[in-house]
């Protein structure tokens, strides 16, 4: 999923933002060169921290920001990078002050120094696990360190999933992953790129806060001088939000950050990215061929054979679904219907001849938990039985060529819970299946299968 800010120079903005301009491009190629080109030696950080100039000197260099020359106003700009946070308090007054020129340069050097992600921090990944199979969960783990003399700024809430919100276990994955999924970059062992995927956000109330905080911009934190956290993206192939691996070989995955610039010189020498170490997980068996690889979710398939048809879901996820089979009419119950057609004609008949309707009836013992990969038998009914009952409902089965299929409906989960909280409170009288929380993943779906060919002989 992508969010709705955008990277524009060193900070996430909202697309209001001012863009920087392009004289900048000098400034921050500048910091970069300072930050990232390089490592930077002990010595180099007690050198800058510290300072050879004195506030004097600083303050001549911020002032010929605003000299009419421009080789002086560059070589100003440089040195006023090398000398990094230590020009700070200088470029504040210079920044507050009544020189429209030196105003406006020094203020874009401070949001250079002040809001340029991940500058001077060393990022290292690793897997919790060297080898998995495909339905095994590994967690990925990240240290980030500051090597810089001065605070860096880092995309992620510090404590790190922090909440002791009981139950919000998803939504902490979730906020995890989502953090840091803009700069990560999983590949197979062929070199496919994997997109994070996301499960439906608006079945867990928790879940959608999440998404919703991260809309407009991110969690920023501060990293001070020498400091170093590490953070733990749990089940990172296997959660709520999960870079899925399901295919046997090596999987990799790098953290770049690479500020997304409207200046194409910027773009061009990748001002201020970063990039971590390259982790790497071996998955040793791979997902059966009934789980998809490119969305699918479910599937159904009607068959005719001895003397019974028979309706057969499957489902095609990485995960375990929820399937209502207490069938009705109406929310709760799931819809299911028989349907033969020729040519124009088409009949359908519901899935029993009689349908519960009442709420007091709905049974939820009747949601069956489907594992990854694995099929269900919706509908099975005597053909003879369902042929008298097609015949009954207008369809000659003797005349013409039919064929028959199934259509299979569902509408209640979680989110159909939150809308209808007047039809369940205060009735004691409705199942425990209403009273309390569905399953997580209910599947709320209309599939139908594909046609087979039927006659009245079957």
């Amino acid at each position: 999923m992508t969010r709705g800010y955008r990277q524009i120079g060193t900070h996430r903005a909202r697309s209001s933002d001012t863009i920087l301009f392009p004289s900048v491009v000098l400034v921050v190629a500048a910091v970069v060169a300072m930050f990232f080109i390089r490592p930077v030696s002990a010595d180099e950080n007690a050198t800058r921290s510290s300072g050879t100039l004195s506030d004097k000197q600083i303050a001549a260099l911020v002032e010929a920001l605003g000299d009419p020359s421009y080789e002086t106003r560059v070589d100003a700009t440089r040195r006023l990078c090398a000398i990094g946070p230590r020009a700070t308090a200088a470029l504040k007054r210079a920044a507050e002050g009544d020189v429209p020129e030196t105003a406006l340069r020094a203020g874009k050097l401070l949001d250079a120094f002040e809001r340029l992600l991940f500058a001077g921090v060393e990022i290292t990944l690793r897997f919790s696990k060297g080898r998995i199979s495909w339905d095994e969960s590994v967690d990925l783990i990240v240290t980030m360190a500051n090597r810089a003399p001065h605070v860096s700024l880092i995309p992620v809430p510090l404590p790190f999933g922090g909440s002791d919100t009981p139950g919000h276990d998803h939504a902490r994955q979730v906020a995890g992953m989502i953090d840091l999924a803009d700069w990560l970059v999983v590949r197979t062992s062929d070199g496919k790129k994997v997109s994070l995927h996301v499960d439906d956000i608006d079945t867990e109330a928790a879940i959608a806060d999440v998404i919703r905080q991260r809309l407009d911009d991110g969690p920023i934190s501060s990293l001070a001088a020498g400091e170093s956290v590490t953070l733990t993206l749990e089940a990172f192939n296997k959660g709520w939000a999960r870079f899925r691996m399901l295919d046997t070989g090596r999987y990799t995955v790098g953290l770049v950050y690479e500020p997304q610039w409207q200046d194409e010189q910027l773009l061009t020498q990748r001002v201020g990215a970063v990039e971590s170490n390259v982790a790497a997980v071996e998955v040793k068996t791979a997902a059966p061929a009934t789980i998809s690889r490119g969305g699918r979710e479910l599937s159904l398939e009607v068959s005719v054979r001895h003397k019974h048809a028979t309706a057969t879901l499957t489902n095609h996820l990485d995960r375990a679904v929820h399937i209502n089979t207490h069938f009705g009419t109406g929310v709760p119950f799931a819809k299911g219907r028989w349907i033969a057609e020729s040519g124009e004609r088409r009949q359908e008949i519901s899935i029993l001849p009689e349908l519960p309707s009442s709420w007091q009836e709905f049974d939820s013992a009747l949601i069956v938990k489907v594992p990854a990969g694995k099929s269900i038998v919706l509908a099975k009914a005597k053909w003879t039985q369902l042929r008298e009952r097609f015949t009954k409902a207008g369809a000659d089965l003797a005349t013409g060529n039919w064929t028959l299929q199934f259509s299979y409906g569902n509408l209640l989960d979680r989110k159909w819970q939150r809308r209808h909280p007047a039809d369940q409170s205060g009735s004691d009288q409705l199942p425990p299946g209403l009273r309390d929380p569905l399953p997580l993943w209910m599947s709320v779906t209309r599939v139908t299968s594909g046609a087979v060919a039927i006659s009245a002989s079957d």
